[in-house]
């Protein structure tokens, strides 16, 4: 009797170790995998508006939201926290300022500095790739020190748990700005008042008030940059049509903004390298939703 219980015993437990180590093969089995390279970019096949529509907008919650039908697999955008202990950390080498008006054609990203970063890019890729899209922003984190550095990868080989956007890093890319984006959806008005107050003013005055929404030193130069060539590009068009709505009801841009996006938007993506649809945020205004990028922003969340 004994050596049959002693059997027995055995038999169970064994069971219960194999039901143990199949019940956790399933669970790894299960694991979301991470994102692939086309899941990251912009779906030219997705339709609808993206974006988190206010009273200015044009559009309300059901025309523009945070969902878009695409022909391989639908996009549901999850907004990250801007709560995360990340925003607290030290950016390491932060970019360093233009000095002079990127929009002027005899000084338009020809600084050494720039012209430094533009050839590191380009290295990056071989020659018959496009050089946007293909290229990643990605975050280098110590948690020991409480800092992190930016670093520009080809897309294939980053690592998608740490990519901060789309395209080279740039002005605009650090935690702060990104920061500015998620608590502020809405950036027309705050950054329009700051560009008025260059007319009355001046730069210093202007650029210390785009500081004061939030944004990093260098993330401030170019919205300001931005601001100044709008003006001097739109400022009639932007007068008829100051307090219209963003969009229409198929999408489109007011006068105003489309001159904005023409005249200034080209440069002002090139120098920032971080914009919201290449990070995947939301904005008051609304955007297609085949233009944005699907970003996880997952670090946020990572402790260690």
């Amino acid at each position: 009797m004994r050596e049959e219980y002693i059997v027995t015993k055995h038999i169970i437990r064994c069971c219960f170790l194999v039901s143990l180590v199949v019940s956790l093969g399933c669970e790894k089995e299960q694991t979301t995998p991470p994102p692939n390279e086309d899941q990251l970019q912009p779906d030219p096949s997705c339709s609808g508006l993206y974006g988190l529509p206010n009273e200015r907008s044009g559009l309300t919650s059901a025309e523009c939201n945070t969902s878009c039908l695409c022909e391989n697999e639908d996009r549901a955008f999850a907004q990250p926290t801007a709560e995360s202990p990340l925003f607290e950390y030290r950016l390491q080498s932060p970019p360093s300022l233009l000095g002079a008006d990127p929009y002027e054609e005899e000084s338009a990203v020809e600084s050494e500095d720039e012209s430094a970063v533009e050839s590191e890019d380009e290295s990056l890729l071989s020659s018959d790739e496009p050089s946007s899209t293909l290229l990643a922003c990605v975050l280098n984190i110590d948690h020991s020190r409480s800092e992190y550095s930016l670093e520009t990868k080809r897309l294939d080989q980053a690592e998608s748990a740490y990519i901060t956007h789309l395209g080279p890093c740039g002005a605009c890319s650090s935690l702060k700005d990104l920061q500015v984006y998620l608590s502020q959806t809405d950036l027309t008005d705050p950054v329009r008042a700051c560009g008025l107050l260059d007319l009355s003013q001046g730069r210093e005055v202007a650029q210390s008030c785009l500081s004061e929404i939030g944004f990093s030193e260098a993330c401030a130069e170019i919205w300001y940059f931005n601001t100044k060539h709008t003006r001097e590009r739109c400022l009639n068009i932007c007068l008829e049509h100051f307090n219209a709505s963003y969009v229409n009801e198929s999408g489109d841009l007011n006068p105003c903004l489309a001159c904005d996006e023409e005249e200034s938007g080209p440069v002002f993506k090139r120098v920032a390298g971080r914009t919201r649809r290449n990070s995947g945020l939301v904005s008051a205004i609304c955007r297609p939703c085949s233009t944005v990028s699907q970003i996880f922003h997952s670090y946020l969340s990572i402790s260690d």
